[in-house]
């Protein structure tokens, strides 16, 4: 894909048709708007901006793409600065591939990680991830509140080879001022 630099497509290949369901008369001359939304297309405009502003190329830019149809797909880009003999910058070159089973299976396995096979419930691990999260957030907002095991945040019950066990996470703010108490 190769495009100059008012952010159109002059030149495409079969692939790029078949990735966006447009026909080639649909791509000619066609914006990277009109597959994006609103925050894929400042996230792509900024990528390519930086690689104008600093001549270097990238790879491996992951975004989202709206299809003709409607339908979403994921797209990973590797991009580089055409420039004409001058060295002055006359558009872009790349080649993108629809990666979007591969991000299907990555936020599958993901979800598999911090959830129960079982029960589809938020698991340990997602716990810990959370708890970290509140933490790290009271810290960058210097909200320093004590923490306490009076209300049931996650609850999970599993069979073992001894019987049924039940694990239980608590966590809650305290009110303003209870710190003493």
């Amino acid at each position: 894909m190769k495009s100059i630099l008012p952010a159109t497509l002059p030149f495409f290949n079969d692939s790029l048709c078949r990735i966006t369901g447009c026909s080639k008369e649909e791509l000619a001359g066609a914006n990277y708007k009109q597959f994006s939304d609103k925050d894929n297309s400042n996230n792509v405009f900024h990528t390519f901006n930086n690689i104008y502003k600093t001549g270097e190329p990238i790879e491996g830019f992951d975004w989202l793409i709206i299809r003709k149809d409607g339908t979403k797909r994921y797209i990973e880009s590797s991009v580089s600065l055409r420039k004409n003999s001058s060295d002055k910058p006359v558009g872009f070159k790349g080649v993108i591939r629809d990666i979007t089973e591969r991000k299907r299976i990555e936020q599958e396995l993901s979800y598999m990680a911090t959830h129960d096979a079982l029960t589809g419930l938020p698991n340990r691990l997602m716990f810990i991830q959370l708890l970290n999260q509140a933490i790290l957030s009271a810290k960058r907002h210097k909200d320093n509140w004590p923490f306490s095991s009076s209300i049931l945040i996650a609850s999970r019950q599993s069979t073992t080879l001894w019987g049924t066990r039940r694990e239980i996470c608590c966590c809650r703010k305290l009110p303003s001022g209870s710190e003493n108490r």
